[in-house]
């Protein structure tokens, strides 16, 4: 495990482990909602909005709008419900164009981009519908509003009992034991892959090999994530979405694709 939970050094974004749990606990309302909700669907949300400008403003054969309506259609699963995609607006000129840059770059850049929500809120900003459509998501948890406050513990880190309480760790919550079970411990997995990683690279280790140690740990982490929703009969298209936009894979089916990038 991290030596940072414990040693008081930098743990994430420039945070000790104590600041990163008290900043987590402040998040309410709608930024919570943006640090809470997966990467793969705050892109989904963002990407209606541009496949929504574009149904009104470029010239489309039937067949290419169908293509359009089905990206729309498949970006509803998980916490993304039918309301939310209603309620999206489709984005202005700049937002057009900032999604255009976006999906020039590669796509472990694009997951950058929306992994801490800078891009999403930049992109709310331009489109408050976005935020709306957010707000009408389907979370597992009840999203606070007010701040939180608790006593948290390095050692809750390595105790099975309290693992909600490792406010550092992305639990998946479900109400299958064995997918619960399975997603805790390929977390720990991962921030165990990660902070080693991190460790060669304070060490002195080169950035691009921390990048790729990191994504490479995201990526088998998903991947017994969707193995462990199949075997358990749990839905598992968030987790193929994550895959995707980790560059596992692509982004969208071919179709969808190239109606993407054709505009």
């Amino acid at each position: 495990m991290s030596n940072a939970i414990t040693d008081g050094g930098i743990y994430h974004n420039g945070r000790t482990y104590a600041e990163h749990c008290a900043w987590l606990d402040s998040l309410v309302g709608d930024e919570y909602r943006i640090v809470y909700t997966p990467i793969g669907h705050l892109y989904s949300l963002a990407t209606i909005s541009h496949l929504k400008y574009m149904l009104l403003n470029f010239k489309m054969t039937a067949h290419e709008r169908m293509q359009t309506l089905e990206v729309i259609a498949l970006c509803i699963h998980g916490l993304i419900t039918d309301e939310a995609v209603a309620a999206i607006e489709p984005c202005c000129e700049t937002g057009r164009k900032m999604f255009q840059e976006l999906n020039s770059l590669p796509i472990e850049k694009r997951t950058q981009a929306f992994g801490d929500g800078d891009i999403f809120r930049l992109l709310a900003r331009l489109n408050p519908s976005l935020l709306a459509a957010l707000r009408l998501c389907q979370f597992n948890q009840t999203v606070p509003e007010q701040p939180r406050t608790r006593a948290v513990e390095a050692r809750q880190f390595d105790t099975a009992d309290h693992p909600t309480e490792a406010c550092h760790m992305s639990i998946i919550q479900s109400e299958n034991k064995a997918h619960s079970a399975t997603a805790l411990l390929s977390e720990m997995t991962r921030q165990s892959d990660v902070a080693k990683a991190k460790a060669t690279f304070v060490a002195g280790g080169p950035q691009a090999a921390y990048d790729a140690a990191t994504r490479a740990s995201d990526i088998a982490h998903y991947q017994r994530l969707q193995a462990s929703a199949i075997a358990n009969g749990v839905q598992s298209a968030c987790f193929q979405e994550a895959l995707w936009t980790l560059g596992a894979g692509p982004l969208w089916p071919a179709t969808v694709r190239f109606t993407l990038y054709r505009f």
